[in-house]
């Protein structure tokens, strides 16, 4: 299982647009096969920030998501929104255990 973690910031005066952009981005993403969970969720103590997770079921399926057109569009648009910060870190995990 492959798990992405991080956040983005972007410009104050473009983070409307990027959130737009973005749900195209998510609702795309959730359809593809090897997508456990995927979120952008925007932070309520800076509207610019936006919280990332990702969950693929294996190595193919996030590559495969890397590859998908709908990624690859969102990636071009980025210098859009002038992303100011972003850390991004990917986890290869062997077990899930649901806790609640």
């Amino acid at each position: 299982m492959i798990v992405v973690s991080g956040f983005m910031e972007v410009a104050p005066d473009c983070a409307d647009r990027f959130a737009e952009r973005t749900r195209e981005l998510v609702d795309a993403t959730r359809r593809e096969p090897g997508c456990v969970e995927y979120r952008f969720a925007r932070s309520i103590e800076k509207a610019e920030r936006f919280e990332v997770f990702e969950e693929f079921v294996d190595q193919a399926a996030f590559d495969e998501h890397a590859r998908a057109d709908h990624y690859r569009s969102w990636n071009r648009a980025l210098k859009e929104f002038q992303v100011t910060r972003v850390s991004i870190v990917k986890y290869v995990a062997t077990e899930r255990t649901v806790l609640a």
